[in-house]
């Protein structure tokens, strides 16, 4: 989950929410 929040962080990822403390990729 690390890696994923670091993509995040760095803008490298598709359009994400957090939607009820979960993460929504749309």
């Amino acid at each position: 989950m690390a890696e994923t929040l670091t993509k995040i962080a760095e803008g490298d990822h598709p359009v994400c929410e957090v939607a009820e403390g979960r993460l929504v990729w749309s």
